[in-house]
């Protein structure tokens, strides 16, 4: 009988740990200067595959432990958000003319590759 009553406890605790560990982090991403929502933007936890995608909103929901998140959407800065005591978040981001420039030049490029001689 006392046996099974440590057993019962030690599932209890790691059960509690479990459900403890997870939180939900919500927010939304969007462009900083147009306050246009960032519709699929990348919302990860660092150093894991968790992870989401912003919705046509641009709002988020993660459930994970986590201190901070990336945030990043392409020809845009990645940032790195800290969390606190936050658990709605507003992830601005910067537009960057560098990336986007890359990326038309590999549009670009795939498109030349692409075209066939007469």
């Amino acid at each position: 009988m006392k046996k099974q009553l440590y057993m019962i406890g030690f599932f209890l605790l790691a059960l509690s740990n479990v459900v403890v560990a997870q939180q939900t982090i919500k927010g939304k991403v969007f462009d900083k200067q147009t306050k246009e929502p960032l519709i699929g933007a990348m919302i990860t936890v660092p150093n894991t595959t968790v992870g989401t995608t912003a919705d046509l909103n641009g709002t988020f929901s993660l459930s994970a432990q986590a201190d901070s998140l990336y945030v990043s959407f392409i020809g845009y800065d990645k940032t790195v958000v800290n969390i606190g005591n936050d658990k709605e978040l507003s992830v601005a981001l910067n537009s960057s003319e560098a990336n986007l420039q890359r990326l038309l030049l590999r549009q670009i490029v795939r498109q030349a590759c692409e075209q066939k001689p007469l």
